[in-house]
């Protein structure tokens, strides 16, 4: 970006117009994949990187299958026994090991104990 764009007010009407340019097949990545040698760059210029707890947290809430609200209900709901593991992995489009990682307080479901 030059020093004459920089800092440059642009209206919401334009940043609309500028996106749908780039969309789709218009876009100039669209169908093509970066070669091996690219993706090693990559991959060295990410490693050591350090991440923060905060993003640790958002990348471990991406991870799981089911969030916190429903591992209160599942917990709740195995343990007054009305329900199997092998049922409450039905009702919520899991695994039975996934049901069973919650219940256990296991993978990352270890860090949301409930009391």
């Amino acid at each position: 970006m030059s020093k004459a764009q920089k800092g440059k007010i642009i209206s919401e009407n334009t940043r609309i117009k500028m996106s749908d340019a780039n969309k789709g097949e218009k876009h100039p990545m669209f169908g093509k994949h970066p070669s091996e040698e690219t993706r090693i760059k990559i991959s060295l210029a990410n490693k050591g990187k350090l991440i923060s707890e905060e993003l640790k947290a958002k990348i471990s809430a991406g991870n799981r299958k089911i969030n916190k609200d429903q591992v209160v209900i599942i917990r709740d709901r195995y343990s007054n026994g009305k329900f199997t593991q092998s049922e409450l992995a039905k009702e919520y489009c899991v695994s039975r090991e996934t049901i069973n990682h919650v219940i256990n307080y296991r993978g990352v479901y270890q860090s949301l104990i409930t009391v």
